[in-house]
């Protein structure tokens, strides 16, 4: 029996020293203990190895745990020394043949099995020198006995044992630091888990290694997996495990680990068993992973083949992997975070950048983008492309009389037809109100462009439905074709805008292309327009007064005021000319409060010098743009001028025509009984030429319609036109409104309309136009 103690008999080393990490050696049973251990030893001299037989075997006698083997050469032991199973103890007998070929292959022995080298006395240096590749210890032939080889043989086992400790602890922190590298190598939290996972059950060559995350309710799931077959997959497993508490949870925070190496015999819940054999589970291990003092999850281990006992130093890796795990989670969560973050803020940052450049309402994009887009198609080298300015000509109309939800809803529409009419390569924005920029890229040429222009119109003018209504609309189009001479973006837009207003001008409903005689006539317009702006300032605008006569009487009733331009230099320039551009430039507000202030005042002259030609039933008639009409001081303004001239209400006719009463429909109404009220008459102008609907002329305070001089200069012409005429005059007298026909000009026409009843007319066969220091002679002729 041995003299020694069963903890001190040695353990078998791994399997290689260079050991690659994807096949980690497993941690060794004692094997040596249960089954033994061989001791080999190499001797060619086999007279002197039956002496060394003996002495090793009394050896063995004293160790009691190990056989003796003799092999010749080692060459002849190769294919027991490839298979210590039981452990070897090798001995080799110096002098041998091919001392070199030994010293090559020690290393490799040494690392694997404990050495020991015996040699005779003169042979004693190569012993040494052999004790630096590995051998555990050094012995003189002439020196041995049965104690010193048997010392021999337990210290060399010993140092081996100790050697390979420190080796598998030196092997397990490289590993340690590896699979931390891997760990740390990703901030993604699914590569940190995969790793993690893989790399345990390779180190532990375990069946089964799982992560499980908590829940908030502590139930969890089956997050990552690494599974040798043929045990099946948890991966994806919810688990509810209603043994679970509190406890646990404080267990685990503070570091518990559960190491079962056979839930057969271990000491569990029914429940937790129950849980565990439906996984096949035999061993288990459950090591806590902690992330910023929270339980986060589980690393678990199952061995699911056999029980098996769990090392310490096996525990302590997982440990230290979950460590490691908990702070790689950490810092993954950090980074999604961040990345959340920063992902929330590019969204926010692109949501503004699409909202600063897109319009709210069509989704379109904006003045901004539009301007970005036309400079980088005017800077792309042999690009072919034109610019459409659209304007909807009766956007204002519907937008005023069916409300602004309508007129969104309508917008909305018109924007989504021209997206699907134009090509993917083409560009759609919205300018602002009813105004659209429509860029044609890589066109052929210009017939092309003016295809694409008819179209549009075309399909805008489809009717469709929108909140109950049925909406149709035309639309104008400007249309300039892109030249180098363009370089910047408002180059383009100023010319496509101005063929667009050319285009309305002509009758709308349709486009016009932008020429070099186009240029020539906006720089005309342009120069008349700063002309204006200096002929209110220099008082270069006149009024003249055409009479108004009543028909059956041929006396006179009143006066129409027209404004009149003498040019120092240009002459007399027609109202036709110069009043569209005071429109739109806004500089018929001035020029409107002249007209109303001067012809007032000139009005109040006249009563006041010319009692007995003015009398109470003369009136003065004034024309109001659409721009004076849309202010909301006007009835205020036009009170307190008639006070300033002690011109009594009754006496003023306020004309306006028929186009500006429909687009501010909704606020007319108030506006036309406040005139009302000072005593103020309404009359439609140019009554026929508009949209001539009874709705309005029997819904709103009105007290006179002119017809327009176009149907009566054709009134003869034609018995249509006389049949306009007619109806007119009978509608105005079932509404009971007064009837002014303009433009008379002929006897046959003046006999025509006393024909037909028109109670009031005025043209040229009366008088035309006259300044006012020839008005009371003219009066005094006519009373």
């Amino acid at each position: 029996m041995s003299k020694y103690s069963p903890e001190l008999q040695p353990t078998p080393p791994p399997q290689a020293w260079d050991q690659p990490l994807e096949h980690p050696s497993v941690q060794p049973s004692n094997s040596c203990q249960a089954s033994g251990m061989n001791v080999i030893f190499i001797d060619p001299n086999l007279h002197q190895a039956a002496h060394l037989q003996y002495l090793l075997d009394q050896a063995c006698d004293l160790l009691d745990f190990c056989q003796v083997e003799h092999y010749p050469s080692l060459e002849a032991a190769q294919a027991r020394l490839s298979n210590p199973t039981p452990p070897i103890l090798l001995i080799l007998i110096l002098p041998l043949k091919n001392p070199q070929v030994i010293i090559n292959q020690l290393d490799t022995i040494a690392s694997c099995i404990p050495l020991i080298l015996i040699s005779p006395p003169e042979h004693e240096s190569l012993g040494l020198a052999l004790l630096h590749f590995g051998a555990q210890d050094y012995l003189v032939n002439n020196e041995l006995s049965p104690r010193i080889l048997a010392r021999s043989i337990y210290y060399a086992q010993e140092r081996h044992r100790t050697k390979q400790a420190l080796w598998q602890k030196a092997e397990q922190e490289r590993l340690v630091i590896q699979i931390t590298q891997n760990i740390h190598a990703s901030l993604d939290l699914e590569t940190i888990l995969d790793t993690t996972v893989q790399a345990i059950r390779q180190f532990l060559k375990a069946d089964r290694v799982a992560i499980y995350r908590f829940r908030p309710n502590y139930s969890g799931t089956m997050v990552n997996e690494a599974v040798i077959a043929p045990w099946p997959s948890v991966l994806g497993d919810v688990i509810h495990d209603h043994c679970f508490s509190q406890n646990f949870v404080d267990q685990y925070q503070n570091g518990r680990i559960q190491a079962l190496g056979n839930i057969h015999t271990a000491k569990l819940h029914p429940c937790h068993k129950e849980l565990l054999q439906c996984y096949d589970v035999q061993a288990n291990l459950v090591v806590p992973i902690v992330v910023a003092g929270k339980l986060w999850g589980l690393i678990i281990t199952h061995q699911c083949s056999q029980p098996r006992e769990w090392a310490a130093e096996e525990v302590n890796l997982v440990r230290q992997l979950s460590t490691q795990v908990a702070i790689a989670i950490h810092q993954a969560e950090l980074y999604s975070q961040l990345q959340a973050e920063l992902n929330e803020r590019q969204e926010l940052e692109n949501r503004l950048r699409h909202q600063a450049q897109h319009d709210s309402l069509t989704g379109l994009p904006n003045r901004d983008l539009l301007f970005l887009r036309l400079q980088e198609t005017i800077e792309r080298p042999d690009n072919a492309y034109a610019i459409l300015c659209l304007d909807l000509d009766r956007f204002k109309t519907i937008n005023d009389s069916l409300g602004h939800s309508v007129g969104d809803v309508f917008l909305q529409e018109i924007a989504q037809r021209l997206k699907r009419a134009v090509s993917p390569q083409d560009f759609v924005a919205r300018m602002a109100g009813d105004e659209f920029v429509i860029i044609l890229d890589q066109l052929r040429d210009q017939a092309q462009a003016e295809t694409i222009a008819q179209y549009l119109i075309e399909r805008l003018a489809i009717p469709f439905k929108a909140n109950q209504y049925n909406l149709h609309t035309t639309a104008t189009i400007g249309l300039v074709m892109g030249t180098p001479d363009y370089q910047k973006p408002e180059e383009l837009l100023r010319d496509a805008d101005t063929a667009m207003y050319r285009a309305k001008g002509l009758g709308k409903n349709r486009y016009e292309v932008f020429n070099s005689q186009l240029y020539l006539q906006v720089s005309q317009r342009l120069n008349l327009e700063l002309e204006m702006w200096q002929a209110v300032e220099r008082g270069e605008f006149t009024l003249v007064y055409q009479p108004i006569f009543n028909l059956s009487t041929q006396k006179l009733v009143g006066l129409e005021t027209l404004v009149r331009w003498p040019h120092p230099t240009k002459g007399m320039i027609s109202p036709a000319d110069f009043i569209p551009i005071a429109e739109e430039t806004g500089l018929i507000i001035p020029l409107g409060t002249w007209v109303l202030q001067t012809a007032c005042q000139q009005f109040h002259l006249w009563r006041q010098s010319y009692p007995y030609e003015f009398t109470e039933d003369i009136g003065l008639s004034i024309n109001l743009s659409s721009k004076q009409f849309s202010q909301a001081a006007l009835v205020e303004q036009i009170s307190n001028i008639l006070k300033a001239n002690k011109v009594p209400g009754s006496c003023l006719k306020v004309e306006i025509t028929e186009s500006i009463l429909m687009e501010h429909l909704q606020s007319a109404r108030q506006m036309l009984h406040e005139l009302k009220a000072l005593g103020i008459q309404t009359v439609i102008d140019d009554f026929g030429t508009g949209y001539s609907s009874l709705s309005y002329l029997s819904h709103l305070p009105l007290d006179s319609i002119k017809i327009d001089r176009s149907f009566i200069t054709c009134m003869e012409q034609t018995p249509e036109n006389l049949e306009v005429v007619h109806a007119v005059i009978s509608l105005a007298q079932i509404l009971k409104l007064d009837v002014v026909a303009e433009g008379i000009e002929t006897d046959s026409q003046l006999a025509t309309l006393k024909t037909l009843g028109c109670p009031h007319g005025q043209g040229y066969w009366y008088s035309r136009p006259l300044p006012p220091e020839l008005v009371p002679a003219f009066l005094r002729e006519h009373s």
